[in-house]
């Protein structure tokens, strides 16, 4: 569940995995403009039918344990590149991030990054 401070919820989805953890990437700018999340299932086989009450525009993956991978984040990175279209903006793009080792140790992202 996502929402502002002393704020009724925002957006809530709730696991489809009877109370197990999932992991929800999410992307957002400061003037409020989200790119749809990834969301990480504790699992090898992702099933669609777990994405009927997704948001729009979000993808689904699957690990063992529901983190984030190296490889996940590569794929989510993919999906951010994809969502804020780089090639039709004139300004650059500034993407924060926390010390995780998937975003800090994954030199195709930073290859990507580059460019």
């Amino acid at each position: 569940m996502v929402a502002a401070r002393g704020k009724r919820f925002v957006v809530g989805i709730t696991s489809a995995e009877k109370g197990r953890m999932i992991t929800a990437v999410y992307c957002c700018s400061a003037d409020r403009v989200f790119v749809p999340p990834m969301l990480i299932y504790p699992r090898v086989r992702v099933k669609p039918e777990l994405m009927d009450k997704a948001p729009v525009g979000a993808i689904a993956a699957g690990s063992k344990n529901g983190c984030i991978t190296v490889e996940l984040f590569e794929k989510w990175f993919d999906h951010f590149l994809n969502a804020v279209h780089l090639e039709a903006r004139s300004e650059k793009v500034l993407l924060i991030l926390d010390g995780h080792s998937s975003h800090t140790r994954n030199i195709n992202v930073v290859d990507k990054a580059e460019r």
